[in-house]
């Protein structure tokens, strides 16, 4: 087994110096945690009848609130999950069960919203803010924001003097950690809301830390897997005096006589689900209605629910309730207030912006005068009486509970005219929010959009499926090119942060809708595109960039030659020389590299920087991408000089566009990271850190501290670190490197590698069981990636998992 270190490189002074300055680089906060709910409002929101559950809240108190004794010999969390269905109250018993035990037993409670990741990321950011763990103004680096915070939730110290300690000697500072004792820290409750995926909280889950994590979850079946150590139950409906009760609170029936059969039987028909069971109540009171006329005047099922299905389907809780009792009501007394539902039912469920949801419903041509503000508030007051929407008071968002959307959604669908209007309406007020990037010239996109993006792409993956089920009930519709493009834009953002899984979602429903159009090989073989075809060629850019992120040569080979060809048929009718022909050269040479057809990925390269030159209003920053993959291209070669050269006169084209070391994008820090690895190649080790350090300072200054660019560069600098003799600064990011990619497919080899070196560090330290499970980690990865070169894992080399990536950008 061989190592990235050279035993004959010296450590100098200066460079440790600089090594360990640039590991300091969190604020020292001096304040002191008492007691904390964020946010701060979930502590006033318990329904007015909850129906409690004494036995469930038991088995979780019993979970997550342990005796003394067994508190301080906790080394992980204890975690407990609540799963179920849309409607059977996980949401209002996991705050009863805070609320129950917040000042008794919880120093800090946190009641965060986990069904998306990129509004889990913000939640942890503010909660970290919250927490005076970061400043106001750092609160849009998402990585560090959560990092912090899972740190803290690790070390719950209420004095933050001792936090930093543990921040410090976290970070490679030579700080002593005081003496601690349970008294001094904090007990947290993590309250993780409608989580549905298990996978998707991977990153935030703190690995230690004598603290409690409540779970609530519509997915019973893959938490053991993801987290074997946590306990669970799944919430049916409610017991039958519990949903009587409810009913006649709700419904306001309490003293009506012989009533107790009929409302057993409403209860029945709705399932005992609480949701359900509060909607129909307050529909019942509204109409000042008796529990015996209200069976008697819904009494056909077709009144009462829109689909009825199996009720033992978990995927299609939709089947179970229709809200007839609200939904006609709606329809007949006051269509625009059914618009405004019909519209949050097509938009993500946890939090609808209201200048989303209000440009959409005021568009709406088919009243009789323009839907004003005022209208507006009226329309959502009326919802909320109705239990269907919630709205925070702080910033006007709303959130309309899953099962009520699928409700309304499914009933829209079957009326192909008003789904097709609401979709549009929709669609077309996310895209007027959504930051689209200059397509031009500029491949790479502004990290200044990436906040929006984030704030809007919850709506698009919403609207994509909603599209989705749009053809499924009515095949004949067609889906609007202009909804295509912002399907685009969220995909190259996704692209943009190198997140491959995302942007294949997105990429793969909008090609399945072009290809039913042309087919690849006729739209290669075409002269002119059609607006389709227009749409399908810049998805195949898209797809040829996550192909490149997921190491699949031969797709991006296969895409970036027709997208190649398409460009040459096109020039040839037009004679112009365009954005879209110089780009297909250059992911063709791209596609050449990666697939070691050297000579030929220089060929194209060269031919991009020669047409880009040649373009109207050249200016010199549009040679950037090709010189780039030139450099890169080089120096797979053995070329270094060469690879130098391109490179140089890549970073000094991009300065002279935007300046010294910009924050635009990550470019300037790509360009960086592809000299450093030269000057590597060429033996100038100090140079090569020092190119590196600079890359990893601007990636994480533009891109955040745990982005894919910032830990591309963080891998480089610990094979510096090794190299100097310095294991202990290279040891903690190696392990961030393992925590941040090891569940993602698509950083197989980058994990392959970190697991490499952090081997050869342990077994240096004597630490050899440990050294082996990484050596094992590197070996299973190797061995899967090069099915004809397989090796075992005592016999793997530093050489065979660097040659994983033999293309070496980002």
């Amino acid at each position: 087994m061989s190592s990235a270190a050279d035993s004959n490189s010296s450590v100098k002074g200066p460079i440790i110096d600089t090594l360990k300055s640039s590991l300091n680089h969190y604020p020292r906060a001096k304040h002191t945690i008492d007691r904390l709910v964020y946010p701060k409002e979930t502590i006033r929101q318990q329904t007015n009848h909850f129906q409690s559950r004494p036995e469930i809240l038991e088995r979780i108190t019993e979970a997550l609130v342990p005796s003394n004794v067994q508190a301080t010999i906790d080394k992980r969390p204890r975690a407990f999950v609540v799963s179920g269905l849309g409607g059977t109250g996980k949401t209002e018993l996991a705050r009863n069960f805070f609320i129950n035990n917040y000042r008794s037993y919880f120093d800090v409670v946190l009641f965060l919203v986990a069904d998306q990741r990129e509004r889990l990321s913000h939640q942890y950011a503010d909660a970290a803010c919250a927490l005076g763990l970061i400043d106001r103004d750092q609160i849009r680096d998402l990585e560090n924001a959560r990092e912090r915070l899972k740190l803290w939730l690790e070390s719950p110290f209420k004095r933050m003097e001792k936090f930093e300690q543990v921040v410090a000697s976290r970070y490679g500072s030579n700080v002593e950690v005081d003496d601690e004792t349970e008294y001094e820290k904090a007990k947290w409750l993590l309250v993780l809301d409608n989580a549905d995926k298990p996978e998707l909280l991977l990153d935030f889950w703190p690995a230690y830390g004598a603290g409690s994590v409540l779970v609530t979850s519509r997915n019973p079946s893959s938490w053991k897997y993801h987290f074997p150590e946590t306990q669970g139950l799944t919430l049916g409906g409610l017991d039958l005096s519990a949903a009587i009760n409810l009913l006649k609170a709700v419904s306001q029936t309490t003293k009506e006589p012989g009533s107790d059969s009929t409302a057993t039987e409403i209860v029945e028909r709705l399932e005992r689900l609480p949701l359900a069971i509060v909607q129909i109540g307050s529909a019942i009171s509204k109409r000042n209605l008796s529990l015996k006329a209200f069976v008697n005047d819904y009494a056909r099922p077709s009144q009462l629910y829109s689909l009825y299905e199996a009720c033992d389907q978990v995927s299609g809780y939709e089947h179970n309730l229709a809200s007839v009792g609200a939904f006609d009501t709606l329809e007949e007394e006051s269509p625009s207030v059914l618009l405004l539902l019909n519209i949050a039912s097509v938009l993500d469920p946890s939090c609808i912006q209201e200048e989303v949801i209000f440009g959409a419903w005021k568009d709406c041509t088919q009243y009789p005068r323009p839907q004003i503000k005022d209208d507006y508030h009226k329309a959502v007051a009326n919802l909320i009486e109705r239990s269907m929407l919630t709205k925070d008071t702080d910033d006007g968002s709303l959130q309309i509970h899953r099962l009520v959307q699928a409700v309304a959604r499914s009933r829209l669908t079957k009326q192909v005219g008003q789904v097709q209007n609401v979709f549009e309406l929709a669609w077309t007020a996310v895209a007027q929010k959504f930051p689209y990037r200059d397509q031009e010239m500029n491949t790479a996109g502004s990290v200044h959009r990436w906040e929006m993006c984030a704030t809007m792409y919850p709506h698009v993956c919403q609207l994509r499926l909603v599209a989705q089920e749009i053809q499924d009930v009515h095949p004949k519709t067609e889906v609007p090119l202009e909804f295509l493009d912002l399907i685009y834009e969220a995909t190259w953002w996704q692209c943009e942060r190198r997140e491959a899984a995302e942007a294949a979602d997105l990429v793969n429903f909008a090609l399945a809708i072009c290809d039913l159009g042309s087919s690849p090989e006729e739209i290669a073989n075409q002269s002119l595109r059609t607006p389709l075809q227009f749409r399908q060629t810049a998805f195949w850019a898209c797809k040829i960039t996550i192909s490149f992120i997921m190491g699949d040569q031969k797709t991006a080979f296969l895409y970036s030659q027709l997208r190649y060809q398409s460009a040459q048929n096109e020039y040839k009718v037009t004679g112009k020389i365009t954005g879209f022909q110089t780009s297909t050269l250059t992911t063709l040479g791209q596609a050449f590299a990666m697939n070691r057809l050297y000579d030929k990925a220089v060929q194209a390269l060269n031919q991009s920087v020669s047409l880009r030159k040649q373009m109207p209003k050249f200016e010199r920053d549009w040679l950037c991408t090709p010189l780039y993959h030139l450099g890169i291209t080089h120096h797979c070669m053995g070329k270094l000089e060469e690879a130098a050269g391109y490179l140089e006169e890549a970073i000094a084209a991009r300065e002279e566009k935007f300046g010294f070391n910009d924050r635009v994008s990550h470019r300037t820090g790509a360009m960086l990271y592809a000299l450093a690895n030269v000057r590597n190649s060429q033996g100038r080790f100090d140079d090569a850190y020092g190119l590196h350090h600079k890359a990893f300072l601007h990636c994480r200054q533009t891109n955040g501290e745990r982005a894919y660019t910032t830990l591309k560069c963080a891998q480089k600098l610990t094979e510096h670190y090794e190299r100097y003799g310095l294991d202990q600064e290279a040891r903690p990011f190696l392990q961030n490197i393992l925590s941040t990619f090891g569940q993602q497919s698509d950083r197989r080899r980058e994990v392959s590698q970190a697991a490499f070196l952090l081997s050869t560090i342990l077994l240096r330290h004597g630490e050899a069981p440990k050294s082996r499970e990484c050596m094992h980690q590197a070996g299973v990865i190797y061995n899967e990636l090069r099915h004809g070169e397989k090796r075992a894992a005592d016999a793997l080399t530093w050489a065979d998992v660097k040659q994983l990536i033999c293309y070496d950008y980002f």
